[in-house]
């Protein structure tokens, strides 16, 4: 590569500058390199040509471009983010590239849509340079060039940390922790270019909904299972040094190419509490890892008798026999069969015995809250039967409204799981004592035939009864008050009276 003559240099676009800068520190020599410096400077964009000089070039090249006032840093208007490609447009918002936390994966995948890789993918870096990332030790040397000269921070190195855990370049993650790199105070920025209100640290231990959570989940579900650990050892001990620990969502639960190993860890030193448990001893137990379900066991997940035996069942029905034989065998040598026995009479003598009015038994029929002054609002029913009496009392506190949708059989609602049970009631029977309903008190009861509906009712909140097309009879009381623009009863075909 030639070097340009001083002298009388040519005229370039600041475009065509950044491309003979980036192009010499890629092919040509420190010399050649300090010439294009000296004539074409200042330059609009350095921070891919700083990332070139770091990742594949040195610190001699690195240091001449910090001396000619290289910097990671870049003008986020349009017309700069056009012009090099350095955002990235989704429905949800914009991703900028920061090319500094290029610096630490191993190779580059190029594909990063929803991440601050997105513009390296447009730099033009070819596959064999990929064969050429300097060592580590190399890349170090440039970033505490890089240090000294105020070009990264502390802020800086947290953010490096967390993508070079994220991108599973462990070496790299090591070197900059032994540089004194952690996630506090790294605040990300990448996502529609403006601060997230919090730092990396408070993302992977709070699972916050954000882009930034959602980036975070994607990396670590794309880690191989050999991969999951060391990553996980890493962030977690990050976090510990700060008195937190790492968030395991359902997702990440769900997802996460787990081994044995992994999972003890995650159970042992991750914040769970999130999670489902039911459906992580079924994993350990389809996979036979019986060390993760030993350390369930520290957590009293297999203590109830009616966990355990439906996570045997389990076992026996799909053939998992590794794991049925370590459940039998610790059945065996922890559990008092004679002692469980009794304890499970008892719960059933209990059941049978239990006052049908009680508050505990009226709780698996009725959603209720009670008001100020003592009295209950029914706002949902859960039971099966087809004819149903709702009670005036439960325990010692009297029921005195019906609340809106306790009926709702719709599908509308997709989280009705009541919705098949609800739909069958013929009758319902309001209790004396009752003097206000709810608006859509019966919505979509399909195959409700009667309301009786006492006297000592005085307020309806119209419609009461919406898209019941069986219902034939609701007498309502003398002088009710029909609160609303809307008829009682809607969409009713069969009302008579």
């Amino acid at each position: 590569m030639p070097t340009p003559k001083t002298s009388n240099p040519k005229k370039l676009s600041e475009l065509a500058k950044v491309k003979l800068l980036e192009e010499t520190v890629l092919k040509g020599t420190i010399e050649e390199l300090r010439a294009v410096t000296e004539t074409y400077r200042p330059f609009e964009m350095t921070a891919r040509a700083l990332l070139l000089a770091i990742r594949y070039r040195g610190a001699d090249f690195t240091k001449l471009l910090l001396e000619a006032g290289a910097s990671f840093d870049y003008n986020i208007t349009p017309s700069m983010l056009g012009k090099y490609k350095m955002q990235h447009s989704t429905a949800g918002g914009n991703y900028l590239t920061v090319y500094a936390l290029a610096i630490a994966p191993e190779k580059l995948w190029m594909n990063y849509l929803y991440s601050p890789f997105y513009g390296v993918s447009e730099m033009g870096i070819t596959s064999e340079q990929e064969e050429n990332v300097l060592r580590i030790a190399e890349r170090m040397e440039s970033v505490k060039l890089c240090l000294e000269s105020g070009v990264l921070n502390q802020s800086s190195l947290g953010e490096m940390l967390f993508f070079a855990l994220t991108e599973n370049a462990i070496g790299f993650a090591d070197a900059l922790i032994a540089l004194g790199a952690n996630l506090k105070d790294a605040e990300p920025y990448y996502y529609n270019g403006r601060p997230w209100g919090g730092d990396y640290l408070k993302i992977i231990t709070t699972g916050q909904n954000s882009a930034y959570w959602s980036g975070y989940m994607t990396s670590l579900i794309g880690l191989e299972e050999n991969e999951l650990l060391p990553v996980l050892e890493r962030f977690s001990h990050l976090v510990e040094k700060e008195g937190e620990k790492l968030m395991l969502s359902q997702k990440l639960a769900d997802e996460l190419k787990w081994k044995d190993d992994s999972l003890r860890f995650a159970l042992e030193k991750m914040n769970i509490s999130k999670i489902n448990q039911k459906k992580l001893m079924e994993y350990a137990v389809s996979k036979g890892f019986v060390g993760s379900l030993d350390t369930m066991t520290k957590f009293g997940w297999l203590e109830n008798s009616a966990k355990r035996e439906a996570l045997m069942e389990f076992a026996r029905l799909n053939n998992f026999t590794e794991a049925l034989a370590w459940l039998m065998d610790f059945k065996n040598r922890t559990v008092d069969l004679e002692a469980e026995a009794v304890k499970e009479e008892t719960k059933m003598m209990k059941a049978l015995m239990e006052n049908p009015n009680s508050v505990s038994a009226m709780k698996k029929i009725w959603n209720f809250t009670k008001n100020e002054d003592g009295t209950l609002v029914i706002t949902g029913y859960k039971g099966g039967e087809t004819e149903v009496e709702i009670p005036s009392v439960i325990g010692k506190s009297k029921v005195t409204a019906i609340g809106e949708a306790a009926f709702d059989a719709s599908m509308v609602n997709l989280r009705n799981k009541y919705q098949k049970s609800r739909s069958k009631i013929r009758k319902v029977i309001i209790p004396e004592g009752v003097t206000a309903l709810g608006k859509n008190v019966f919505w979509s009861c399909r195959s409700l035939e009667e309301i009786i509906i006492p006297s000592t009712v005085k307020r309806i909140e119209a419609p009461l009864a919406n898209h019941c097309p069986k219902l034939q009879k609701a007498i309502l009381p003398e002088g009710v008050e029909i609160i609303g623009n809307t008829p009682p009863f809607v969409r009713c075909l069969c009302m008579k009276t």
